[in-house]
């Protein structure tokens, strides 16, 4: 479904109209899309929660949600991008070439297990509330990063340089409706499985209907929560190839 198709009446402006009984005047473009933006919004949160093992990305995108950088010698700060909403993994490059992976940690808390580079080992654990400043004030090759708001900082900052070695895998955003009534945007679909577009000109319908004082907003509500259980049960299954495994927990009593 595409956010206006005025030749089949098969977008999402026709299924809003049909379902209000409106037109573009009495509710425009840029109104439509508006609220429709805000609908894509509340999928992507619905889906992100369900999403298990499998990490959505819109399928209307032409690349990969894949992020590089250069790692510069003695820099602990890296900019991200504001469309990165979830950071899943980050990976860097050792002085060999060789790319590691990094463990994610909180500044509020670093009583987090102390890595040995060398035997990669766990051998102990920092205190709580130790100075940041402080906290592997050396540098080395990165074991550790933290988000602190348009950035990420490296426990220790490297004391290489390499090309491209910082790497950043995260989820974004979808591309939003403009509703400016050009073919192009006119023809961007949401970024999400096709069988659940519905969503969209329902979220509009109810939203304008709110508005307006209509008796359809509960009918429409209705119609809206039955889409939100089959989104969060479509997205929540899609890791079905992979088999769960379930171990014993073991406990010594000596």
């Amino acid at each position: 479904m595409v956010f206006s198709d005025s030749t089949t009446n098969g977008g999402i402006v026709q299924d809003v109209d049909f379902l209000l009984g409106t037109d573009t005047t009495r509710f425009p473009l840029l109104d439509k899309a508006r609220i429709a933006n805000k609908a894509l919004d509340k999928v992507f949160s619905l889906i992100v929660g369900a999403d298990g093992r499998w990490q959505f990305d819109g399928t209307n995108q032409t690349d990969l949600p894949i992020g590089t950088t250069d790692l510069v010698n003695t820099q602990q700060d890296y900019g991200i991008s504001t469309d990165m909403l979830v950071i899943t993994r980050v990976e860097v490059k050792d002085s060999d070439g060789e790319w590691k992976l990094l463990i994610p940690i909180d500044q509020n808390d670093l009583d987090v297990p102390h890595y040995n580079a060398s035997t990669s080992d766990i051998v102990g654990g920092y205190s709580q509330g130790q100075s940041l400043t402080a906290f592997l004030d050396t540098n080395g090759t990165p074991l550790y990063y933290d988000k602190i708001a348009n950035s990420l900082f490296l426990y220790p900052a490297p004391n290489y340089n390499s090309t491209d070695g910082l790497k950043v895998y995260y989820q974004r955003d979808m591309d939003y409706f403009v509703g400016d009534n050009t073919a192009g945007s006119n023809a961007v679909s949401p970024g999400f499985a096709s069988h659940l577009h519905d969503y969209i000109p329902y979220f509009v319908a109810k939203e304008y209907a709110m508005k307006k004082g209509m008796n359809l907003f509960v009918p429409l509500s209705n119609k809206l929560d039955s889409l939100v259980e089959k989104i969060v049960e479509f997205y929540g299954y899609r890791d079905k190839d992979e088999k769960v495994i379930i171990r014993p927990h073991v406990e010594s009593y000596r």
